[in-house]
């Protein structure tokens, strides 16, 4: 007899919990209580800030094609 992919998929976040749990509990004890970030991690390298300085490097990028274009 074959499971639908449905309950397939049920059991296997269910096999997995134990396990996620246990990641979870893990990363919340390694905080840093003041800040909220991890304690080895500096809070200006979160994954905001870096998608943040892409973001600006793009937006510079695109500005300096544009001006470029136009000469």
């Amino acid at each position: 007899m074959t499971l639908p992919p449905e309950k397939i998929w049920a059991m296997q976040w269910k096999a997995a919990a134990p396990e996620l749990k246990r990641i979870r509990d893990q990363e919340l004890r390694n905080l840093d209580s003041h800040t909220g970030f991890p304690a080895q991690q500096s809070p200006y390298e979160n994954g905001l800030v870096i998608w943040q300085r892409w973001m600006m490097r793009l937006a510079l990028l695109n500005a300096y094609t544009k001006s470029q274009n136009r000469v």
